[in-house]
């Protein structure tokens, strides 16, 4: 999952991983697997030292998730 996928799933959270899923939501960002990118993006936007600690720490969580596996298991019906 690309990391503007990934954050926008992540809006419901009531952090700044959040916050700045739902600030990048309301606008269309380029897709990268770099974080400059998106570092650039907030520079052109001239936002907040807030709103980079916040995308650094999306950025981190991401790339931990990357590595996990997913978890798509339900119990067989029937059985609870």
């Amino acid at each position: 999952m690309s990391f503007i996928m990934w954050l926008v799933t992540q809006r419901a959270r009531f952090d700044l991983v959040g916050e700045v899923a739902t600030q990048i939501a309301r606008r269309e960002w380029p897709e990268s697997e770099i974080l400059l990118t998106y570092r650039v993006r907030l520079a052109l936007e001239d936002a907040s030292p807030l709103a980079y600690r916040a995308l650094y720490l999306a950025w981190v969580e991401w790339e931990a998730s990357r590595h996990l596996p997913v978890i798509n298991w339900f119990p067989p019906k029937g059985t609870h």
